[in-house]
């Protein structure tokens, strides 16, 4: 049998994806995986969870080893650890754990993947999905990836214990965002979103170059192709330019997809600027010397010791502490004693789409904003 790659083309962590947008995955065949170090710091996370729930280990164990190409740093260790804290407390009500468990999950369409962790408690299978990252929030509401990271699990059980699972539940653990999301739903539900996720990866692996915008494009490999993004931008611009034909409609419409917009944007600066520094012609466009660096001391101590001489004092910064999150980072162990020394500006209002789960408010002249509350 031969050996599945390390990531599905239909994988779980890009269903939000190929489920709206099947074009996305025909765009994407043949472009690189482009890892981040906010990604590779998070592979070497999860390596040391699975490492310590499997080893019955410690993460604080593993500062200083390099692990997955990643140096791990006492900052990481909280985070980790209230990670792996959390799977050890839901173990001692299960019946059965599995840790980095690799699952097929629609054998026909080539899905499978692996669930950080899976428990069976009592009638209920429960899948939890680490995030290391500082990026996103991330809800288990209908959470498309851990659905189907449920569904391989519930898949891979016996026919005996299948029968005996009636809920499911998937938690979201962001440790670094203090966020830990969990929601859960009967086998029947699963069961019917299973039934969508066929149809949409059936269209998906068929070479559609149907392609829908949204959140989902900002990790989409095909962007810099996508028909409909260059269509959008250019209607969207023609319209912001002719201001006398504009609605408040109109400006929600490009406010919806502003974001979409922005990456469409960036992704295509980033594929010119490489076609120029490659040598192709770019038509209407050059490369030119832009402005020279910051001056910087090529040798502060030797500069510090110069300086001190000459000048004195008078050529040094005063000297002050890093910043809290700094600090929290170099000594996790004191961060509820450098918190009292903190505060924090009030937070500002800002624009989001009516689906975001915020309170709307409605702000007032003169007075301070009120939140409306539904009864």
């Amino acid at each position: 049998m031969a050996e599945q790659p390390a990531h599905s083309e239909l994988g779980p962590s890009g269903a939000s994806r190929w489920m709206n947008c099947p074009g996305s995955v025909t765009l994407s065949k043949g472009k690189p995986n482009n890892s981040s170090d906010a990604a590779k710091e998070g592979t070497a996370a999860h390596a040391v969870a699975e490492k310590c729930l499997l080893e019955d280990k410690e993460p604080i164990s593993f500062v200083g080893e390099t692990v997955e190409g990643w140096e791990i740093d006492r900052g990481m260790v909280p985070h980790i650890s209230e990670y792996v804290d959390m799977v050890r407390a839901e173990s001692q009500f299960s019946t059965h754990v599995g840790v980095e468990e690799r699952f097929t999950i629609l054998k026909e369409f080539d899905i499978f993947g692996t669930a950080d962790a899976m428990l069976i408690q009592d009638t209920e299978l429960h899948v939890i999905d680490l995030k290391f990252g500082l990026g996103l929030t991330v809800d288990a509401y209908k959470n498309k990836q851990g659905m189907l990271y449920a569904w391989g699990a519930l898949e891979s059980l016996k026919p005996k214990d299948r029968k005996k699972i009636k809920t499911v539940r998937v938690t979201i653990s962001q440790p670094r965002k203090n966020n830990h999301s969990t929601w859960s739903m009967p086998v029947g539900d699963l069961e019917l979103f299973i039934h969508e996720v066929k149809i949409a990866a059936e269209k998906a692996s068929s070479g559609s170059l149907e392609c829908n915008l949204g959140e989902w494009c900002r990790w989409c490999k095909g962007k810099i192709d996508c028909p409909e993004q260059n269509k959008t931008a250019i209607e969207y611009a023609q319209e912001v330019f002719e201001p006398s034909k504009i609605t408040t409609a109109d400006l929600v419409k490009v406010f919806l997809v502003k974001d979409a917009l922005k990456m469409y944007i960036d992704a295509v600066d980033s594929h010119l600027y490489q076609l120029a520094m490659e040598g192709e012609k770019v038509e209407g466009l050059k490369l030119v010397w832009g402005r020279k660096g910051n001056q910087k001391w090529t040798d502060p101590k030797e500069a510090s010791d110069f300086l001190e001489s000459m000048v004195g004092d008078d050529a040094f910064k005063p000297r002050e502490p890093k910043t809290p999150t700094q600090l929290k980072k170099i000594a996790p162990d004191y961060a509820e004693d450098i918190e009292g020394f903190t505060s924090r500006s009030d937070a500002k209002l800002k624009l989001v789409t009516e689906a975001d789960k915020g309170k709307a408010v409605v702000p007032n002249v003169g007075a301070e904003a009120q939140s409306i509350f539904s009864e």
